[in-house]
């Protein structure tokens, strides 16, 4: 709806919904333990925090995520800046 090209995220529940929804590559950012693991969608619909969830004991760890084709994991934002050139350039 928005006309994006690419989402980076650092959330695994919105980088899941717009490869879902929509025809863009989404990169993952990031390698935080809260978009490591497979989606947890009560976590998703809560407002605390991963550590504050993770302190009271409210996780339902999955394990690792598995991405499908057009979800990448980025670590590093120099990483993300050259994935976003190359799609750039895919474009042209």
């Amino acid at each position: 709806m928005l006309g994006a090209h690419l989402l980076i995220d650092d959330s695994i529940e919105n980088a899941f919904d717009v490869h879902e929804n929509a025809s863009i590559p989404v990169y993952l950012y990031g390698p935080w333990n809260w978009n490591k693991n497979a989606i947890d969608y009560a976590a998703a619909k809560s407002p605390l925090s991963y550590q504050q969830r993770r302190d009271n004991g409210d996780m339902d760890v999955q394990g690792p995520a598995v991405l499908p084709d057009g979800i990448t994991r980025t670590l590093h934002w120099d990483e993300a800046v050259q994935l976003i050139e190359k799609a750039v350039a895919a474009k042209q």
